[in-house]
């Protein structure tokens, strides 16, 4: 079994053989992504399979098969039966010496060289593109009009679906558009195979499929009073073309000043993208700076919040304008009301406004002050 601190080199063979066990592909898989060396390793023993399916299969010779069958029929005559087993087991030795000398003497390295450009992560049902060169090894040239076709396996399921079909251009390249589809997050083999007359090379990559989100957090107020609600709403997007994420897990959770969580709860994100959350606080709670935040997946968003005791003013003012937009030389007209909580306005009130310039400036344009009438209404106006 294979360790998941250790190096897996040695086991490369057996996993292009497909005898390891799901566990143990999914650990060389995961190991072989971040590591180069074993990486290399497996390129080596995919080359060593390939050369072997394209070596015919060799028969030993008449001549040797009788004299190993001569031998185990003396050594049946003359030996006890554990000798006979060590005869026989030397001949079987022998017959496979001999065809595994064959073999690898007919080995010829590939005369292709394929490759393949692009990442090796990729956002699940999204489209993505991979940069395929066809050279021929030994004469240095680019192989065109040769059919190539990518597939993503799965071996866990198993299941497989093919990305794309196309033929290289007369440089041995192309840049073929794919979908990647809406597998579960994880390791696959992406296999890339080039077909030149009757000729195939086959390479084979480790990749991961991934999600990616843009996750807003909200409040509904800046400030809570100990004994208030703290209401929160996060929008989950999908990158890179922002889709609602509907149907997701939502984790939200709230930590006080001194990094306590004092609140955590779960969610599932509408067709929208859209959950939310609502936080009773208790009335005997510490003051400080609270932090918010929500988790999706790997993706996470978080706010702060203060929560302190605090005073309301004792009346409100509203200020409405004549219009919604000016344009140029017009005078913005305008009307301040105040009135105290319990309904009687604020007479004779001051008031001051001020009106600045946006941008990085603020630069302040006009000022102006006026007192409120006997109903607390008070009206304005200033040149743009």
């Amino acid at each position: 079994m294979i360790k998941p601190d250790e190096h897996v080199a040695d086991f490369a063979d057996s996993y292009v053989h497909e005898l390891l066990s799901n566990a143990d592909r999914k650990l060389f898989e995961n190991h072989c992504a971040d590591c180069d060396s074993c990486r290399g390793e497996l390129d080596v023993a995919q080359e060593r399979l390939r050369a072997m399916k394209e070596i015919p299969v060799s028969v030993p010779e008449e001549d040797l098969i009788k004299k190993s069958l001569l031998r185990v029929q003396e050594s049946h005559r003359k030996k006890s039966s554990t000798g006979r087993v060590f005869w026989i087991s030397v001949a079987a030795a022998a017959m496979v010496i001999s065809m595994l000398q064959i073999y690898f003497g007919q080995l010829k390295p590939s005369p292709f060289e394929l490759s393949i450009f692009g990442q090796s992560e990729f956002l699940a049902d999204t489209d993505a593109s991979l940069r395929v060169v066809f050279r021929n090894r030994k004469a240095g040239t680019p192989i065109a009009n040769a059919q190539v076709e990518i597939q993503l396996i799965d071996a866990d399921v198993p299941r497989s679906i093919r990305l794309a079909s196309f033929k290289t251009d007369k440089h041995g390249t192309a840049q073929p558009a794919m979908h990647v589809p809406n597998w579960p997050d994880g390791h696959y083999r992406l296999e890339v195979a080039a077909r030149s007359g009757r000729d195939q090379h086959v390479i084979v990559r480790s990749v991961e499929l991934k999600r990616s989100w843009k996750l807003m957090l909200s409040s509904d107020k800046p400030v809570y009073q100990p004994g208030q609600t703290i209401r929160l709403r996060s929008l989950a997007l999908r990158r890179p073309d922002l889709k609602p994420v509907p149907g997701k897990e939502a984790v939200f959770s709230i930590a006080d000043p001194d990094g306590n969580v004092i609140f955590e709860q779960n969610g599932v994100t509408s067709r929208f993208g859209i959950s939310s959350a609502d936080c009773p606080l208790a009335t005997e709670i510490k003051q400080g700076l609270y932090t918010i935040k929500c988790q999706i997946g790997d993706t996470n968003s978080q706010l702060s919040v203060e929560v302190k005791k605090y005073v309301l003013p004792e009346f409100k003012i509203e200020a409405q304008l004549d219009k919604s937009y000016y344009r140029p030389g017009q005078k913005i007209r305008g009307t301040v009301a105040a009135n105290y909580f319990f309904g009687k306005p604020v007479s004779g009130g001051d008031v001051k406004i001020t009106i600045n310039a946006r941008g990085g400036n603020s630069q302040t344009l006009q000022t102006i002050d006026f007192v409120l009438d006997q109903d607390g209404i008070g009206s304005f106006e200033f040149p743009i």
